[in-house]
């Protein structure tokens, strides 16, 4: 088997000729988390895994609209990369009734998924569930509801948490 160097794969493209499409920024291996280690008993107790962990489950609300979007649904649908590395599951989906868009998610910690991994129990630190809220999405369909929402948020002012 001939092996390319980086550049020949480069300009061959991914399907070994012809110019490949370039993937989209919000694809799991393009932009997600590089040399991550699995989420076994002392990863979550990690404040860097923590925070990568939590990035990415927040990135998928992000990239279930996108999915949406672009009528990816099963098999072609991007955005189960994003949890799945993390053991976790799509439990809910939260719909904007006004225009159907998805503006969040509701993760569970899946136990069949960390099984396949021989993780036996949830890692202490992991959360059971995880509610994944997108924010603004300067895209097709949902930027004037987005936007809309936005300011009408505005004028309220600040949001402080206690702690910041």
């Amino acid at each position: 088997m001939h092996r390319h160097s980086a550049q020949e794969a480069q300009a061959m493209g991914s399907n070994g000729g012809g110019a490949a499409a370039k993937p989209p920024a919000w694809e799991f291996h393009a932009t997600g988390p590089r040399n991550l280690s699995s989420p076994g008993r002392s990863a979550w107790k990690n404040p860097n895994y923590r925070r990568i962990a939590i990035s990415c489950l927040v990135q998928a609300a992000y990239v279930l609209e996108f999915d949406r979007q672009e009528n990816r649904t099963g098999e072609t649908a991007i955005a189960p990369n994003w949890w799945k590395p993390f053991k976790y599951k799509l439990v809910r989906l939260l719909i904007d009734s006004r225009d159907g868009s998805i503006y969040g998610a509701l993760l569970e910690w899946d136990q069949v998924a960390a099984l396949s991994d021989w993780i036996m129990r949830r890692p202490d630190g992991a959360p059971k569930a995880v509610l994944a809220l997108r924010g603004t999405v300067l895209k097709q369909s949902t930027v004037a509801r987005d936007l809309e929402d936005d300011l009408r948020a505005f004028p309220r002012g600040r949001i402080c948490y206690a702690g910041w």
